[in-house]
């Protein structure tokens, strides 16, 4: 899926970027013709114009060049100046069939300008291409001594600047083409990223969301079984069977929660900020854990700084230290310690939560707030309530959410150390 959605991102990129540089070419394109179609005319005009009846009519095959200071249009001139070759007929329509040839440039055979007059007369438009002959004609008539001008030039020079720019333009465009593909294959790369990674994640989560639910699942189903096979001692002798349907009816409610929690994040839902006193929330927690620490066989210590005010969510912010204490409770050895420190210093405020025990391995430290992670199954196995690998995950959104960011660290000597720096 995420390969066809990049191969439509190229394609809609090269499409996009086809459709411009074909237009603009095809602009240009028509821009050049439009111009040297104007010199064209601009040359037949000259020609014609060299040859007014009130001027004696020249007698000499040397080609024309017009007078140029008697125009406005510097460009067309620059234009018509390319154009050397050219001709004028004059034909006699009291002498059919007979013409005159005059500043023949063209050096084209007579039986060619022959066929070249023919078809210009039988033309009805007065401008038009010969393009059997590479020529453009341009006709008036004299209304004076009713003798008909044609003026031929060479249209070749028209054909050739059109002929290099459509080879320009078709060289821009695939140039053009192979161009983006390759930029759009790069950037689709990064751009699918991380849509890639979110579909992993996405992915995972649901795989072990479904084996997370499977198993309360299963031994809800084999302790019904057991019910419904001893209907007579229902009450009497499947009390731990009840129990035990209720403890993992309990674990699914944890996870569904969870998940909740997990997705209603990620909508981007806004929250209801309020100052809280973060003091009281951690001096509230630590009292909360004295007691499972007790029985773990563990040291908790605290260290925290009076009337500390966060902008916050307070349901939130007291879910945050629980689940840090929650782990440090459940991940160090007995006779190990655990310790708790809140502190503010220059407009940031610092949650620390350490427990000793073996460090965290580096290559999992990258990982340890990915939902559904855990290092080893015997850590959640022996754990008191049986994690899912969401709590961390769920912590990180947390701080994040309240504006904070989380850190970890796991070493021999310092133990594991998790801190949330509040701005």
């Amino acid at each position: 899926m995420l390969n066809k959605l990049r191969k439509k991102i190229i394609s809609m990129n090269m499409g996009l970027v086809g459709i411009v540089l074909i237009s603009v070419c095809v602009l240009v394109c028509i821009n050049v013709y439009n111009v040297q179609l104007s010199a064209v005319e601009h040359a037949l005009r000259q020609t014609l114009a060299g040859h007014l009846p009130n001027i004696p009519r020249p007698d000499f095959t040397a080609p024309y060049l017009p007078d140029h200071s008697d125009s406005s249009d510097d460009y067309s001139e620059r234009s018509q100046r390319r154009i050397t070759a050219s001709a004028l007929v004059f034909i006699n329509p009291d002498m059919a069939g007979s013409y005159t040839t005059t500043q023949n440039s063209l050096a084209l055979e007579n039986s060619i300008i022959d066929s070249a007059v023919q078809a210009a007369l039988a033309c009805d438009r007065d401008m038009a291409a010969l393009d059997d002959y590479n020529l453009y004609y341009l006709k008036d008539v004299d209304s004076d001594s009713n003798t008909i001008k044609i003026a031929f030039v060479d249209s070749s020079s028209l054909k050739n600047a059109l002929k290099k720019v459509v080879i320009w333009s078709i060289v821009l465009v695939l140039g053009g083409l192979i161009f983006i593909f390759f930029i759009s294959l790069l950037l689709s790369g990064l751009a699918i990223k991380p849509i890639r990674l979110a579909w992993r994640q996405q992915q995972r989560f649901m795989a072990d969301a479904s084996h997370e639910l499977k198993t309360p699942l299963t031994v809800i189903l084999a302790n019904n079984n057991i019910l419904l096979a001893h209907p007579d001692d229902l009450i009497k002798n499947q009390n731990k069977w009840l129990a035990s349907t209720q403890e993992e009816a309990q674990h699914m409610g944890n996870l569904i929660n969870d998940m909740l929690f997990l997705a209603k994040s990620d909508e981007g839902n806004p929250l209801v900020l309020a100052d809280v006193n973060f003091s009281d929330i951690c001096e509230s927690d630590v009292l909360q854990f004295e007691p499972v620490a007790f029985e773990r066989g563990l040291t908790l210590g605290s260290s925290v700084e009076p009337g500390i005010i966060l902008r916050g969510d307070n349901t939130q912010l007291n879910q945050l230290v629980h689940i840090f204490l929650d782990n440090a409770c459940k991940y160090t050895p007995s006779g190990g310690t655990l310790f708790l420190s809140l502190s503010r210093s220059s407009g940031i405020v610092r949650l620390v939560v350490s427990n000793s025990g073996k460090p965290i391995p580096a290559e999992s430290l990258p990982h340890l707030f990915d939902r559904f992670y855990r290092i080893d199954s015997s850590r959640t196995k022996n754990s008191m309530a049986g994690g899912f690998g969401l709590g961390l995950s769920i912590a990180k959104t947390i701080a994040e959410k309240n504006g904070g960011a989380i850190y970890v660290e796991s070493t021999a000597e310092k133990g594991t150390v998790f801190s949330v720096i509040f701005k």
